[in-house]
């Protein structure tokens, strides 16, 4: 009789670490899939990042050359264009000769 009411207690605590087993599975299935989306998430909102960053540039280059034809042809049109949107124009100095 001992041996019998082992057998079942060891039987239903296997079977209840199992059942344990295959939630704590379905979890870890269910972390990694979250994990996906929040990386996929995560990698767009950095090449938005470096898009913009490349933007940038491109836009000081693009400003540097406006103002350069600005001033080298006496262009009123663009100098006006870039100050009424705060792009301040001024030649460049050489540097100081010592």
């Amino acid at each position: 009789m001992e041996r019998s009411r082992r057998a079942r207690i060891f039987a239903w605590t296997a079977s209840g670490l199992g059942v344990i087993s295959l939630v704590l599975v379905g979890v870890s299935v269910g972390l990694r899939f979250s994990n996906q989306a929040i990386d996929a998430d995560v990698i767009g909102r950095q090449n938005f990042i470096n898009a913009t960053v490349q933007l940038g540039q491109v836009e000081a280059a693009l400003l540097q050359l406006l103002g350069n034809a600005a001033l080298n042809n006496k262009d009123e049109q663009i100098h006006d264009l870039l100050t009424r949107h705060g792009i301040t124009v001024k030649p460049t100095q050489p540097p100081a000769v010592k």
